[in-house]
């Protein structure tokens, strides 16, 4: 790899003239566009890629945002990083992200990698269940270095830092209210592992709905088993009852409500299936799934982080505040409750 004297040489130039061009020194620098174009020119011939951790070790700050989260699985995770791209984009930004699995000691490794390149902040993506005290010490210690912290996640936050969420207890409220205008007996919420995003999910449906609810929770990574499993428990506990069905995406809804359907039961009339997440998969699904559009919330919660990294970028201290985001319910064929519970 070529090195910036190489450059420098082949260009007819000192280094620190050749630095400046192509670190984009924020220091003013006259340079004429004909010594400029003959600079980036070399640089293009010989394959030349600054340093941008040197560089971010000069300055104290880097121009890279860290972006941490425990997995890509699913929609709105890459649907979110996708949105906040083009903002980063617009600035001049990159990002670097870690997916951590949940394992600790790969969270601190990503932790120190971002204190290392002087990120100008950290994105928690996701629920923050897996910040250890270690790792909250570490963050915190590394605000100088790395920057603040701010969460985006699809649950409320643990911590009081800034955050952008959707406001899951209100959707959790409106369920409720649709719920009881359509005299239902009763919800479950299907539950793929007692994790801690399914647990505040859970707990959410508990402590909001007026009416008896159950968790059925199903340890399994297998969708179809899982449905299959869910089926035979909701037929079980269903009897004589007209009963609604939430789950955690749109996915296992529609895995839901066609089982159901080939079980002979009657979808919506003796069991509603509500989804979450608003993916193709709800509309183009036989029944289509009435869900939570969360995704219609993605870009504007994108735009909302966008902001608040703004004020960062500016030197501006953010409060630990929640952002919310309420989205939009639509209704199809798994679940229409009355007109005057929708309006």
């Amino acid at each position: 790899m070529a090195t910036l004297a190489e450059v420098a040489r082949k260009a007819g130039v000192s280094t620190s003239v050749a630095s400046k061009v192509l670190n984009k020194s924020a220091t003013p620098i006259s340079v004429s566009p004909a010594t400029r174009a003959r600079i980036q020119d070399a640089a293009a011939d010989l394959d030349y890629v600054p340093d941008a951790r040197a560089r971010a070790l000069r300055q104290q700050q880097s121009s890279v945002l860290g972006i941490l989260t425990g997995s890509l699985n699913g929609v709105l995770r890459p649907q979110f990083v996708h949105h906040l791209s083009g903002g980063l984009i617009a600035r001049r930004k990159e990002f670097l992200l870690g997916v951590h699995r949940h394992d600790p000691e790969v969270v601190r490794d990503y932790v120190r990698t971002f204190r290392s390149h002087r990120t100008f902040a950290v994105l928690i993506l996701g629920e923050e269940d897996f910040l250890t005290d270690s790792t909250r010490e570490l963050l915190q210690e590394g605000v100088g270095e790395c920057g603040p912290w701010i969460v985006v996640a699809f649950t409320p936050r643990v911590n009081p830092v800034p955050a952008v969420t959707i406001d899951l207890p209100w959707v959790m409220k409106e369920l409720g209210r649709m719920l009881l205008a359509d005299r239902r007996d009763k919800v479950f919420l299907i539950s793929r592992a007692a994790d801690h995003s399914n647990a505040v999910f859970a707990e959410t449906l508990r402590k909001s709905i007026e009416m008896p609810t159950e968790v059925l929770i199903e340890r399994t990574d297998e969708p179809l088993s899982h449905a299959e499993n869910a089926i035979a428990m909701l037929l079980e506990r269903c009897r004589g009852q007209r009963a609604a069905v939430v789950t955690e995406t749109d996915n296992e809804a529609a895995l839901v409500a066609k089982g159901l359907l080939q079980a002979g039961v009657s979808v919506p009339k003796e069991i509603a299936v509500v989804g979450y997440g608003g993916l193709q998969v709800s509309w183009c699904s036989t029944p289509s799934i009435s869900a939570f559009d969360v995704m219609g919330a993605v870009p504007d919660m994108a735009r909302k982080t966008m902001e608040l990294l703004d004020e960062v970028i500016a030197g501006r201290e953010l409060a630990p505040e929640d952002h919310t985001f309420r989205p939009r319910f639509v209704v199809r064929d798994s679940f229409r409750p009355p007109e005057s519970a929708t309006s």
